[in-house]
């Protein structure tokens, strides 16, 4: 299920307008969907009502947030507390919550802009370094990399050894799954789980073109933090890099552009230690493992499932050629020690 279909309303709209006028104080003039989310233009200006569905642990990110803002990064959803001081209200079983409607449009795909990227996440990076993530949140995910690729080799190898596949495409997909994962682990096998020189951040978890908009006077905003994560930095940069450099077919510059910006602006280079954390989530990423567990996890499978995990294999394919051309020294910055394996 996507993030805008878990954050849908289904109440009428006289609903929402109670909810809001009992529980925020704000008289309602006008609602509408857009993009998905209800925007609600009240008395005191215009806010956006969604489900919480992916938010049982709201408060944490609300306080996740509330911290990084308060940091120098303002460029970020505000969550409107209720008139009792709550994150959100709850009405017939389901929780909702509101939040500031940020006004501006979406990054297209293939934008040039790596620059700007790169420096706004570099400086949400920084403005997290004051948040203290609880060691027994299940967001706090940071130094546990290797053990999650080991999860995944153990179920590919499962799926493998009691015969999962049934058709072709099953057999190659587990193939590249497995060689994608093992090349993942491959990277960070000898860095210790929790090295000094590989820097945490709170990660926004979900940088793609739809959860990434740029106002009037040119500020980039990230938005939508259901994915919102305590983890290595380079998580984020690296999935932020895979949605920009697949429409410029792995251009090595495109990559190589982001990581120049992100790393002047946030003032802590990259330690080699990081980049091979950054390639081994370029090698597999997260959503290789989600629709991978789907497909396989589900028998039969369905044509959804099977649909998603080929669309996500297929657009994994150009990044190979970058990834070959990384361990093979095609590419000259790869000839730096920072790329090496």
């Amino acid at each position: 299920m996507s993030k805008r279909m878990s954050q849908k309303v289904k109440l009428k709209k006289y609903q929402v307008k109670d909810i809001i006028l009992n529980h925020y104080g704000l008289a309602v003039h006008s609602i509408k969907s857009i993009r998905g989310i209800l925007q609600v233009m009240t008395d005191n200006g215009c806010y956006s009502f969604k489900n919480a569905e992916e938010f049982p642990d709201l408060p944490l990110v609300h306080h996740c947030l509330e911290t990084i803002r308060q940091n120098g990064f303002p460029f970020i959803p505000q969550l409107v507390p209720t008139l009792t001081g709550e994150t959100n209200v709850s009405h017939e079983g389901e929780h909702y919550y509101l939040d500031r409607w940020v006004e501006g449009h979406e990054l297209p795909k293939g934008n040039n802009d790596e620059e700007s990227l790169g420096k706004a996440l570099a400086n949400f990076h920084r403005a997290s370094e004051a948040v203290v993530m609880p060691e027994d949140s299940a967001r706090n995910g940071y130094g546990k990399r290797a053990g999650f690729l080991d999860d995944c080799q153990r179920k590919l190898h499962k799926w493998l050894q009691n015969g999962t596949w049934i058709n072709e495409f099953d057999k190659q997909a587990l193939d590249f799954l497995t060689y994608r994962c093992r090349l993942a682990y491959s990277y960070i096998r000898d860095v210790s789980a929790h090295h000094h020189s590989v820097k945490a951040a709170i990660c926004h978890g979900s940088l793609h073109h739809e959860n990434i908009l740029i106002d009037d006077k040119d500020n980039i905003w990230f938005i939508d933090f259901e994915s919102l994560v305590f983890a290595e930095r380079v998580f984020d940069l690296a999935q932020l890099i895979h949605y920009y450099a697949y429409p410029h077919a792995w251009n090595p510059d495109v990559v190589d552009r982001i990581l120049h910006s992100y790393q002047t602006q946030h003032k802590t280079p990259l330690s080699q230690e990081e980049y091979h954390y950054f390639l081994s989530y370029l090698a597999f990423p997260r959503r290789l493992s989600n629709s991978m567990i789907q497909y396989f996890e589900n028998n039969p499978s369905s044509k959804k499932h099977y649909t998603k995990l080929l669309t996500v294999i297929q657009q994994e394919w150009p990044k190979e050629r970058f990834l070959q051309g990384v361990r093979h020294g095609v590419y000259a910055f790869a000839a730096s020690t920072r790329y090496n394996e």
